[in-house]
C-alpha cells in the first residue's frame, strides 16, 4: 500500500472512490450491453439487466458494484454461449479430415484443399452465428448464481416467488 510508504505517500494523494449505486450500475450495464450481446451471440433484455443488478446486490456480498454486476453479466453470457452454441457436425468432420491429412503427411495440395474446405465452412458458420442471438433467461441467471454462491437453484426461484407473494399480500392489506 502506498499509505504505508512515507516517500510514496508524500508524492501521491490518496483518493477514495464511492461505490456506484444500483441505478448507476444499471446504467453502466446498459452501456456495456451491446458489447456482450455481440461477443457472446446473446440477447439481453432490460429486465435481465435489472435482475442481474438486484441479485448481485442480494447474493454477491464479497464484491462491490459495478464489478459484481459486470462479472455476473459476463458469466451468464458465457454460460448461454457455451450451452447453446454448438459446432456443426460437418465442420467438426472437416476439422478432423484436415488434422488427419496433416498428421499423415498428405501432399501439400491435399492439405491445402482440406484447409480451404474447412475455412469456407467455418466462415459460413461464423457469419450465420453472428446473426443469431440466444435469449438470456432468468433460468440462465439462476444457474450461474447457484454455481457462484453454492446455493441451490431452487432458492433463487423461491426468492423470486416470495417477493411476488409478499407483493400480493401487501396489496391485499391496502
Amino acid at each position: 500500500k502506498i499509505s504505508k510508504d512515507k516517500a510514496l505517500s508524500r508524492r501521491f494523494e490518496q483518493i477514495f472512490i464511492e461505490e456506484p449505486t444500483k441505478e448507476e450500475t444499471l446504467v453502466i450495464l446498459e452501456q456495456k450491453k451491446s458489447i456482450y450481446e455481440n461477443f457472446h451471440y446473446v440477447s439481453i433484455s432490460n429486465e435481465i439487466l435489472k435482475d442481474i443488478v438486484n441479485y448481485a446486490e442480494e447474493f454477491l456480498l464479497d464484491q462491490q458494484f459495478p464489478d459484481k454486476a459486470i462479472d455476473l453479466l459476463d458469466l451468464v453470457c458465457s454460460h448461454v454461449k457455451v450451452k447453446r452454441v454448438k459446432k456443426p457436425a460437418k465442420l467438426q468432420s472437416l476439422e478432423e479430415d484436415f488434422i488427419h491429412k496433416l498428421s499423415e503427411n498428405a501432399s501439400s495440395e491435399d492439405q491445402s484443399n482440406a484447409f480451404e474446405k474447412l475455412k469456407k465452412d467455418a466462415t459460413t458458420w461464423t457469419n450465420k452465428l453472428a446473426k443469431t442471438r440466444y435469449k438470456i433467461t432468468k433460468q440462465d441467471l439462476f444457474e450461474i448464481l447457484s454455481r457462484k454462491t453454492g446455493l441451490p437453484y431452487s432458492d433463487f426461484i423461491q426468492s423470486t416467488s416470495k417477493k411476488y407473494i409478499n407483493l400480493e399480500i401487501g396489496r391485499a392489506h391496502v
